[in-house]
C-alpha cells in the first residue's frame, strides 16, 4: 500500500544561500596604523620650566605618532595615562621628573612591560639651539615624519672596532 520513493518528483530551485561576512575586513593601512608604537611624553612632580619645555619638545621629536597637546594635571595619576593608553594604541610611556639631585627620564612599555629608569646628565632645548644658528631654519614640515633610531656605536669604545669613533 505505501510506496517509497527516492526520487525528487522536481528539480532544486535556485541556489543555496550563502552567509554574508559581517566583520568588516581590516585593511592593510588600518592594520599598520595599529602596529605603530605611539608614546605619550608627560611629566611627573614638581618640575622647572626647563624641563617644562623639554618635555614639549621630545614630544615635537616623537610626532606624529605622539601625542602633542596632552593635557596632564596634578590630579592625574601615571594609572590614568595607563588606562587610556590602550584606547589610543600607545605602547610607550616617557615620564620625566626631577629631584634636587638630578632629573630623570623613565621610558615605560604598555601595558605591562619593563621600565627603564635613566638620570638627564645635560640637555639643551630647541629654542636654545636655534638662537645660537646663524640661520635658524624649521618649517611645519619638520615633524610630520617619525623619527629614526640609530643603534650603531652606543656600546662605547671597548665594544667597537678599532679606529671607529664611539
Amino acid at each position: 500500500p505505501y510506496v517509497f520513493s527516492f526520487c525528487s518528483p522536481m528539480p532544486r530551485q535556485g541556489r543555496k544561500r550563502k552567509k554574508t561576512r559581517t566583520e568588516k575586513e581590516a585593511d592593510p593601512g588600518e592594520r599598520q596604523k595599529k602596529l605603530t608604537p605611539r608614546c605619550f611624553v608627560i611629566k611627573r612632580g614638581d618640575v622647572g620650566d626647563r624641563i617644562k619645555d623639554l618635555v614639549q619638545d621630545f614630544r615635537n621629536v616623537m610626532m606624529p605618532n605622539s601625542a602633542k597637546a596632552l593635557k596632564e594635571s596634578k590630579q592625574n595619576r601615571v594609572e590614568d595615562f595607563i588606562a587610556v593608553a590602550s584606547h589610543f594604541n600607545v605602547t610607550h610611556l616617557i615620564i620625566f621628573s626631577a629631584t634636587k639631585a638630578a632629573t630623570y627620564m623613565k621610558l615605560a612599555r604598555l601595558p605591562q612591560g619593563p621600565t627603564l629608569t635613566f638620570r638627564v646628565d645635560s640637555f639643551t632645548l630647541a629654542r636654545e639651539v636655534r638662537a645660537a644658528q646663524k640661520r635658524p631654519q624649521g618649517s611645519s614640515r619638520d615633524f610630520v615624519t617619525p623619527p629614526l633610531q640609530v643603534l650603531n656605536g652606543l656600546g662605547g669604545p671597548k665594544d667597537s672596532p678599532e679606529g671607529a669613533g664611539g
